[in-house]
């Protein structure tokens, strides 16, 4: 960055006072809830109706209902293929403990168990 001087004014220092302001006001402009808060000042409606029809939702509150909505299904279908996962696995080391098993079996026999009389 360039320090231009003239009429012994600063000119990058302005630069920087007005990148200052101009970025608190934009924090202040844009300052959101956390993503924890609740209540009636929050969760409720910036208005209601006198007759007593509901108000519609906002952009914002549509917008995040269909990302709730979103994550969900996402979760529920990771769930699901995680217990197919398990399954699956339980149902494989069964057939392999199974087949060792009838393996073993088809090998030890046992003896002539006849008694000579």
């Amino acid at each position: 960055m360039y320090c231009i001087i003239a009429r012994k004014f600063n000119i990058t220092d302005g630069m920087r006072l007005s990148r200052l302001f101009s970025s608190k006001y934009k924090f202040q402009k844009t300052f959101k809830t956390s993503l924890g808060a609740h209540g009636p000042l929050v969760d409720g409606p910036d208005y209601t109706f006198l007759d007593g029809r509901e108000t519609p939702l906002g952009s914002s509150k549509r917008k995040r209902a269909n990302e709730q909505l979103q994550v969900s299904s996402k979760v529920l279908q990771l769930l699901n293929e995680t217990n197919f996962a398990i399954e699956s696995h339980k149902r494989r080391q069964e057939e392999v403990k199974q087949r060792r098993q009838a393996i073993l079996d088809s090998k030890l026999k046992p003896k002539n168990s006849k008694k000579l009389t």
